[in-house]
């Protein structure tokens, strides 16, 4: 059973592969699962994206609609964005959006969940957006902050950015 759950939960939020091979059975139980929802009017967490962006791609000219109400959009915690959230984003957005995405890839905890960090990095080095770096900490001393720069700056595939202490 918790396999089966974990093949739903990816399928719904896009982590798989469009080249991987799913377990027949397991796209069958999916399949059981989607209408047994449907027959009893009900959706799961996942539908909360999967859905709309099901009826975004089968009917272009909800997503239109969408892009149209939703200009100014502002996403927090963008770091932990999954598959699915970001191609929601990206479904409802256009070139005459309003975006505002607020995150730090040096924080991203989520990957076990789906989450991908790239998409944040991506955007601030795509030149696409005006990034805004708040570098400046409040909560703790400068020793703090030096230590947690050194490890910080360990990680692989960040945006550069060096924190200080306020006080």
């Amino acid at each position: 059973p918790d396999e089966v759950l974990q093949y739903i939960r990816r399928k719904k939020s896009f982590e798989i592969a469009e080249d991987e091979k799913p377990e027949p059975l397991y796209e069958q139980l999916f399949q059981d699962y989607m209408r047994l929802l449907k027959e009893k009017g009900m959706v799961d967490m996942e539908d909360l994206i999967y859905l709309p962006l099901e009826l975004m791609h089968k009917f272009p000219e909800v997503k239109q609609e969408a892009a149209s109400i939703y200009r100014y959009i502002f996403v927090d915690e963008y770091q932990d964005t999954n598959e699915a959230q970001n191609r929601l984003l990206d479904a409802i957005t256009t070139k005459d959006s309003y975006l505002c995405l607020v995150g730090d890839d040096d924080q991203a905890i989520y990957e076990w969940r789906g989450a991908q960090p790239h998409y944040i990095r991506d955007k601030a080095v795509s030149h696409e957006y005006t990034v805004l770096k708040l570098q400046k900490n409040f909560r703790s001393q400068q020793a703090i902050i030096d230590v947690a720069n050194r490890i910080i700056q360990q990680n692989k595939d960040r945006v550069a950015k060096v924190i200080v202490a306020a006080n």
